[in-house]
């Protein structure tokens, strides 16, 4: 890395939940081509920010659609986890590579560019 500093970014607040399951919705994507939709949306109330997740299967979309919808909670989990590693625990001592993986995703998910 070069020297810059780098902040945090600011996440959205959530709860962040995927559209109905049962719905089969198409839109055109950006490239004009008409493929399978499922939408991440903040909130209870459907008047929330959405995001698009397009796909060309409906089962993919809504599996990517799931994991954007997750991602908090996630984000969450995984620094629980890293925080067990204080570097004076014998026994997690032979999961360094994973602890690493996870400090990695952690940062990639938080520092802006």
């Amino acid at each position: 890395m070069s020297g810059e500093s780098k902040s945090k970014a600011k996440l959205t607040p959530g709860p962040w939940k995927t559209s109905r399951e049962d719905m089969d919705s198409y839109a055109t994507n950006e490239s004009g081509k008409m493929e399978h939709v499922v939408y991440v949306y903040r909130g209870d109330r459907g008047d929330q920010p959405r995001i698009p997740i397009f796909a060309g299967k409906l089962n993919n979309a809504r599996a990517d659609a799931r994991l954007i919808a997750a991602s908090r909670e996630l984000l969450v989990a995984l620094k629980a986890i890293v925080a067990l590693d204080d570097g004076d625990k014998p026994d997690l001592w032979h999961f360094e590579a994973e602890f690493a993986q996870a400090r990695a995703a952690i940062a990639k998910a938080e520092v802006q560019p």
